[in-house]
């Protein structure tokens, strides 16, 4: 998922909560200082921070914002009354941001700070940060670059650094038999190395010849434009 996708899809949860009035993603201090006249509250608005990459994944860091007005700021009653209705709406973004249909694995870890600021109007709520993890898998038919990689056309893996996860040849009592598309392995709970007849399958989609999809749900890998053929050496690696 690209950054804009993230985006959309964090405002479509936020937007489709029942108490939340206002989802927007832009940065908090522009939200509140520059768009203040055209929010209704309760309102969620997503900060899309930095991005990290650890080994094979890559981590998107995002600051949600759950804010609501407090009509008696002067009460302290009420305004804790407000950070504890939008800290119940926070846990309901964790939950529903959480569902893994999404795409992506949040890290569960966070903690909640509550604020009592005054804009243009009284506002109380929570701020938290969310870290949502993604595979960070790839090979050369997946960059977008002519640079010829040393040695020609060859990519060269060094497979002493990753677990294998099957390796057998197509046929009769093997994991997968002619014709063949799908094998299912607990072990692919993310998208593995795929090599079939020695050639490193790709991720992308293509018409040229044979690529790979990965199901995390059901621990999956498909191949797609044909299936396995008998003899061939299936080789797979995490």
């Amino acid at each position: 998922m690209t950054r804009n996708q993230i985006a959309k899809k964090l405002q479509e949860i936020a937007q489709s909560h029942r108490q939340v009035r206002t989802a927007k993603v832009v940065r908090a201090d522009y939200f509140l200082n520059n768009e203040i006249k055209d929010v209704s509250y309760p309102a969620v608005w997503f900060t899309m921070n930095g991005v990290e990459i650890r080994e094979k994944a890559k981590i998107v860091n995002v600051i949600v914002t759950v804010a609501d007005i407090i009509h008696h700021p002067e009460n302290q009653n009420r305004v804790m009354e407000v950070q504890s209705d939008m800290e119940r709406v926070a846990d309901d973004m964790v939950a529903q941001i959480n569902w893994d249909k999404h795409g992506w694995d949040l890290v569960r870890s966070t903690s909640y700070e509550f604020f009592e600021d005054s804009y243009e109007d009284e506002l109380a709520g929570v701020t938290f940060q969310l870290q949502l993890e993604f595979p960070f898998v790839y090979d050369a038919c997946d960059l977008p670059s002519d640079y010829e990689l040393p040695n020609g056309n060859f990519v060269y893996i060094n497979t002493n650094r990753f677990m294998t996860v099957v390796d057998f040849i197509v046929g009769t009592g093997q994991p997968m038999t002619d014709g063949a598309t799908d094998y299912q392995n607990n072990l692919l709970t993310v998208p593995p190395f795929v090599f079939i007849g020695g050639q490193l399958l790709t991720y992308q989609t293509r018409t040229d010849r044979r690529y790979v999809s990965h199901n995390a749900n059901t621990k999956t890998i498909t191949v797609h434009n044909g299936g396995v053929l008998d003899g061939e050496h299936v080789f797979i690696i995490i």
